[in-house]
């Protein structure tokens, strides 16, 4: 059995993965700001992402964890896995589904 499997590249650390009718995204980032600029755009803005199945964030570091644009998303009952370092701030950004992964 295959199963097809597409990654989009957002920007550094952020990925679209399409695998198995599945579409999570890892570390989320999508903005530059004055004191960091990775020395590429975002492909594309929050407002462009299709329906996501998950956000995967694998630490608290702004260019992993832009919780100010991912807050535009269009759905903030998306599930949102985090270590805990992450879960209130994911909160006070609105989400409703945060989950805490443990080392």
């Amino acid at each position: 059995m295959t199963t097809d499997l597409h990654v989009t590249r957002i920007g550094h650390s952020c990925h679209l993965i399409e695998i198995a009718g599945q579409r999570p995204i890892t570390d989320p980032w999508f903005s530059v700001t004055p004191t960091y600029d990775p020395g590429e755009p975002a492909s594309r803005p929050v407002e462009q992402l299709p329906e996501l199945d998950d956000v995967v964030m694998t630490h608290e570091h702004y260019d992993h964890c832009d919780l100010d644009e991912l807050a535009g998303y269009r759905n903030l009952g998306v599930p949102v896995v985090v270590p805990q370092t992450v879960a209130t701030r994911a909160r006070d950004h609105g989400f409703t589904d945060v989950r805490v992964l443990e080392p």
